[in-house]
């Protein structure tokens, strides 16, 4: 008898096994069997034995891996031990210290966890405590802010900054449901011991910045009069509130620092205000560099609405200013409004407004205007009003121009040609063809160039002939003037970026920088490519997948 063999196979079905055939295969299939059982004890004994030497080598490993963790927190113990940070005195381990904020808000807590050494210098060093910032996700508890404030020190200015933002997938609703009212009542709570600790200490701040997305019932914890109104270090002072609607917050008349008549800070410096309430007649608003105003409210439920005058007079309590930016609703004058010359003003913004504002620029001459941004909603023409404001400033050298026109197809183009010296050009949500084609020094449409202005250097030819950078945002129209854009750019940048070509026969400056931006479809990619070619900086919405 034998076992059946893999050469025997395949059998052939076609025929019948004989009777000799039948007996000797089934003794075969017998025989073959058992040796497939002791095949089968064989092979469980081995994986018996395989995994036992799998568990003792696993055991092994997992020894070994122990004693090396062991192993390698002796040796950093060890090198910490030597290390020659040890050896630094308090005073510079403090400096060090003091370098880690910029990166980390809550560095001071983090070092003072480390070991005693370092806790001690972290303890003995209120300047290390002395920026104060509240932002998400780290949420202090009050008596976290307690400890934060108590750590600063007695004398040491306070750098404060508190940021709120809703929750990631937060969607407004008309409703409020329980939890939310019981939100809103911790926050309310929360808002109230945050500033109970921070107000205490109102001597000692320097700087006070409150930011959020929207209107959080923390503001209304800013509706108290801080240190009888007498901070005598502030310098900066910001309430920037994404949302309208202040008085649903607090309903009580504000009593704050920019609503207060009688409070004394004689070094601010920098304020600004948005959305929240304030006096024209403030201290506050007296002696700044650094001036922002904005209130997005319906001029009806506007609370702020300043009558033109009194703006005037606000500027002029403020001759020192560098900065302005205004987005406010003038109302009607009252008082005969007076001219204005801010000496020092270099930066301007001016937003939303209304007929006023119109009104209220050609009250202004301001000589050392460096940057102009328009983005008024008014439907008058802004361009003679802009041309006369230059006009009376002297033909200030301004650098940097933003135009965010009340009509898609209107841009001051007689403005800008009165500033022959501008290097950076913004474009918003305009239609912006017709910019392009005075911008390019050989028009190939049937548009006209900028008027001939009367004594002003090249305010012929071509607008903004030391253009160095342009920006193109929120113009959907743009599809439309793609020929135009590549003329723009290439009677500026006429060679590709690295070749020996010569330079431009225009005589223009070339272009540093292009951005454009939120115009609807993404420029083709060989449209892309041939604008990357020639530009240095480029940067443009992602191509469709």
């Amino acid at each position: 008898m034998s076992m059946l063999l893999p050469a025997q196979f395949p059998f052939d079905f076609n025929t019948l096994p004989d009777a000799a055939t039948r007996a000797s295969m089934g003794s075969s299939i017998k025989q073959t069997e058992s040796t497939i059982d002791a095949m089968n004890d064989k092979i469980n004994m081995l994986e018996v034995a395989l995994a036992k030497l799998i568990a003792e080598a696993k055991s092994q490993v997992d020894t070994l891996a122990d004693q090396k963790r062991t192993l390698e927190k002796g040796v950093a113990s060890a090198k910490g031990f030597l290390a020659p940070v040890r050896k630094l005195p308090a005073d510079i381990l403090s400096d060090i210290f003091m370098m880690l904020l910029d990166h980390d808000p809550l560095a001071p807590w983090t070092l003072s966890a480390v070991n005693k050494q370092w806790r001690t210098t972290a303890l003995t060093t209120p300047r290390l405590w002395s920026r104060i910032r509240i932002q998400p996700p780290a949420m202090p508890s009050g008596n976290a802010l307690r400890l934060w404030v108590e750590r600063s020190g007695d004398s040491c200015p306070l750098d404060i900054e508190i940021t709120l933002a809703p929750p990631a997938n937060w969607q407004p609703s008309s409703t409020i449901s329980r939890a939310d009212r019981e939100a809103q009542r911790d926050e309310v709570q929360w808002g109230h011991v945050v500033m109970f600790h921070l107000g205490s200490q109102v001597h000692r701040w320097r700087r006070f910045v409150y930011r959020a997305e929207r209107l959080f019932m923390f503001l209304g914890a800013l509706n108290v009069t801080f240190g009888n109104g007498n901070a005598p270090l502030l310098e900066e002072f910001v309430v920037d509130c994404g949302d309208v609607g202040h008085h649903h917050v607090s309903p009580d008349p504000w009593c704050y620092f920019p609503t207060s008549t009688n409070c004394k800070v004689p070094q601010m410096r920098k304020l600004d205000l948005r959305n929240v309430p304030f006096a024209w007649n403030s201290p506050m608003l007296r002696g700044v560099h650094h001036l922002s105003l904005a209130d997005q409210s319906h001029p009806v439920a506007s609370s702020t609405r300043l009558s033109m005058d009194r703006l005037l007079t606000v500027l002029s309590n403020n001759p020192d200013l560098e900065t302005l930016s205004l987005e406010l609703r003038c109302g009607s004058a009252v008082l005969p409004p007076r001219d204005l010359v801010l000496h020092k003003l270099k930066s301007l913004t001016i937003a939303g407004g209304d007929a006023h504002t119109l009104e209220f620029l050609d009250h202004l001459t301001l000589p050392a205007l460096e940057n102009l941004s328009v983005r008024l909603s008014v439907p008058e023409a802004i361009d003679d009003t802009l041309q006369a404001l230059l006009s009376r400033s002297g033909h200030p050298h301004v650098k940097r121009f933003a135009c965010h026109p009340a009509y898609a197809d209107e841009f001051p183009s007689r403005a800008v040609a009165a500033l022959p010296t501008i290097t950076h050009l913004e474009m918003l949500e305009m239609m912006p063809r017709d910019v392009l084609v005075q911008l390019t020094p050989h028009p190939h449409s049937d548009s006209a160039g900028p008027p001939v202005i009367p004594g002003v250097p090249n305010s012929s030819n071509i607008l903004c002939p030391a253009l160095e950078s342009v920006i193109i945002r929120g113009c959907p129209s743009l599809a439309q003037a793609l020929p135009e854009l590549v003329q723009f750019i290439l009677h500026r940048n006429p060679n590709e970026l690295g070749s020996i070509g010569g330079k431009s026969t225009s005589g223009l400056a070339p272009l540093k920088s292009v951005v454009i931006t939120d115009c609807g479809t993404p420029l083709e990619d060989d449209v892309r490519e041939w604008i990357t070619a020639r530009v240095p900086h480029v940067v443009l919405d992602p191509s469709l997948p």
